[in-house]
């Protein structure tokens, strides 16, 4: 479902002022940093350089984990099939975690509990906070999961 993470960086994008923080830039694991995902050669706006060292500016990533049927509803005729994915959203910074909270909260009030056209019902489900990524030089994390409901109908 790659076209979610397009569409919640769309939605991102557009309001620019709430994500502001994230001046590394928004980034989607399937479309934007490919099969590697995450790591030390994400996109140069990724980074800035400080004497000579590249530093993690404030960025996100967002990612579409498994999708599975609910049960929820069904239709034979139509063979619609109610749907269910979490949408991960990593943020990081070199080691300040400040920028990234203000980017999560500004993310919670773009996504909770919003019924997206095309996409579907999210609601926050998970937090993990204030651990180091050891895959990006120990950089500062934050992440959120979004439940995704959703229709499927092909």
């Amino acid at each position: 479902m790659t076209e979610l993470s397009a569409a919640i960086k769309t939605i991102f994008l557009a309001d620019a002022p709430r994500v502001a923080a994230l001046t590394g830039g928004i980034y989607t694991k399937s479309g934007d940093l490919g099969k590697q995902g995450v790591n030390t050669t994400m996109p140069a706006a990724a980074y800035q350089v400080v004497n000579g060292r590249k530093v993690l500016k404030p960025c996100c990533v967002l990612r579409v984990r498994t999708e599975v049927p609910t049960g929820d509803r069904k239709d034979v005729e139509s063979q619609a099939t109610s749907m269910q994915a979490v949408l991960e959203i990593y943020f990081y910074n070199e080691s300040d975690f400040a920028p990234l909270r203000t980017a999560r909260e500004a993310a919670y009030r773009l996504l909770q509990m919003q019924t997206l056209e095309s996409i579907g019902v999210l609601t926050l489900i998970n937090r993990v906070n204030d651990y180091y990524d050891p895959s990006l030089d120990n950089a500062a994390t934050l992440r959120d999961e979004f439940r995704v409901k959703y229709l499927l109908n092909v």
